[in-house]
Parts: structure tokens; sequence; C-alpha cells
């Protein structure tokens, strides 16, 4: 009898997983109008200021309101399945399965954005620090490593693009310009020279790295909107150069002239 109990106990050990797939399956399809209604959302602001910021300066609209509900169930849905892969509840190929792995890559690229929005719509940074370091929600760094998994013997970018993407490649995008718009201020106001230094490399840096995704069209259209934030930092950054000058010394530099002056 506890040889049978166990028996039947290990097929359904065995099936769980299977059978888990199934019902996900059968959820993914009801939550999949959620991410169709962001969809539409972002088609309907890419061509101003962008879903991005369109989303963090929003108002209580009955739209917006909609976008934000359907922004929590898909993350819910997500955070679920990975709650279940951890627990051995699903195939332990799971994060191979390219159907899976797409579907939420897909949803990092759309929705990751909102999640950022929020985050400092909330001026959630203020107690927290900023996303990248102490915001993001681990579903996303589990998405990125099945991506690269699934992807690591990959070679090259593929063909170069002829149009912007339908979404920023880079899901952490914005959370990067919203460091660089704080640079931008900081330096404004920074009177230490090594300080300033540091800050204007770092300026130096998100300026090419933008600029190389932007000549590749690995981003959205809304970032380069006319009224998105990305667009308001390089005039803030055009204008910062301009007042401060282009001679903003280095580090090395600046350590070099510490090093004479104590000589």
């Amino acid at each position: 009898m506890e040889a049978g109990e166990c028996l039947q106990t290990s097929k359904k050990i065995c099936q769980s997983p299977h059978l888990n797939i199934a019902n996900l399956i059968i959820r993914l399809a009801k939550v999949t109008p959620c991410r169709a209604q962001i969809e539409w959302y972002k088609a309907l602001c890419d061509d101003d200021t962008g879903y991005y910021d369109a989303f963090r300066q929003r108002k209580a609209s009955k739209r917006d309101s909609k976008v934000n509900i359907n922004r929590i169930k898909l993350g819910q849905f997500w955070d679920e399945v990975v709650e279940m892969l951890e627990n051995n509840q699903l195939p332990q190929d799971f994060p191979k399965r390219a159907k899976w792995v797409n579907a939420a890559n897909f949803y990092k690229l759309l929705v990751e954005p909102l999640d950022i929005a929020e985050y400092y719509r909330t001026q959630t940074q203020k107690s927290r620090g900023h996303y990248m370091s102490h915001g993001r929600p681990r579903r996303y760094e589990v998405f990125d490593r099945w991506w690269r998994e699934l992807h690591k013997s990959d070679t090259g970018r593929g063909q170069t693009r002829s149009r912007f993407a339908g979404q920023t490649q880079d899901s952490c995008f914005w959370a990067k310009v919203e460091e660089a718009s704080e640079w931008i201020e900081a330096a404004k106001t920074e009177n230490d020279q090594a300080k300033l230094a540091r800050i204007w490399e770092n300026l130096n840096e998100f300026e090419c790295e933008t600029r190389q995704l932007i000549e590749l069209k690995e981003v959205s259209k809304d970032v380069v909107a006319p009224r998105s934030s990305y667009s308001l930092w390089t005039k803030e950054w055009k204008d910062l150069k301009m007042k401060l000058g282009l001679q903003v010394p280095l580090r090395n530099s600046v350590v070099n002239q510490g090093t004479l002056a104590m000589s």
C-alpha cells in the first residue's frame, strides 16, 4: 500500500511540470490582451513625448490607469513563472525553450520602460537609489540570463536595420537617461574639478553609447521623439558643453596636475 502511494506521488511529481506548462499557456493567452493594450498605448504616444515620458507624466485618466493595471498584471504573471521554475514546478529545460524565452524578452522590452517610469515618477530613487542598482525587479535579470543562454552561440548583430526597432533593445535605456540627467544637474553646481571630471567622463560615455544605439537603429522611435527625456537631455548636454567649454579635465589630467603642484 505504501509502495502504491509512493508510486502515485512520483507520477504526480513527474507529470505536474508538464501539466503546469499547459496551464501556463492558457494563462499566457489570458494576459496577452494586456500586452496588446500596452503596445497600442506605445504606438499612440511614440510620435510626441514617447510612451516612457507619457507614462511617467501621466494624469489620473482612465486610459493611463488601465495601462498601469495591465503593467501590474503582466509583472505578476511573469513573477509567478520565475517562482514556479525555481520551485521545480516547470521542466528543467524551460529556460531553453525559445517560445518562452522570446515571450519573456518581448515582455521585458515592452514593459520594463514603464516600470522605470513608475520608479522615477514616484521618486523612489530618493529613498532607495537609482533603478539600475537598487530598483530593478529580479525577473528582468532572470530574463536577461535566459536570453544570453539561448543566443550565446550567435555571432555579430545580424543585418543592419533600415528603420528604428519596434522596441529599444536596451530595456534599461530610460534608467540610464534618468541617471545622465542627474549628472548634468550635478555638473552645473560641482566646484571640485576632480569630481567634475568624473561626471564629465560619465556624460561623454553615455553620449557615445546612445549615439551608437541610435545610429544602429537599436532604439524605438520614441527615444528620438521631440519631447522625450532623451531629446531634452541632448539639448541640455549641448548647452552644458557650450557653457562650461570642451576643456573640462579628465581624471588622469587632474591627478597629474595635483602631482605636479605637490612637487
